[in-house]
């Protein structure tokens, strides 16, 4: 298995990260709490393959 190297993707999609950051933290600030959020982000994690499922979202 070979491994390719990551995107810079706050440099390509700045604007875009940004808003999905934003985005992340009024959710989290919502009626489902911020521990609901953090659940639904890793599993979205393990869908779809990501590396660090783990670490990404802080669980551990």
């Amino acid at each position: 298995m070979t491994h390719t190297a990551r995107l810079p993707f706050f440099q390509l999609a700045q604007p875009s990260l940004q808003a999905t950051i934003n985005l992340s933290a009024t959710v989290k600030k919502s009626a489902l709490g911020a521990r609901l959020v953090e659940l639904v982000h890793l599993r979205l994690s393990q869908i779809n393959g990501c590396a660090c499922a783990s670490t990404c979202t802080g669980a551990t």
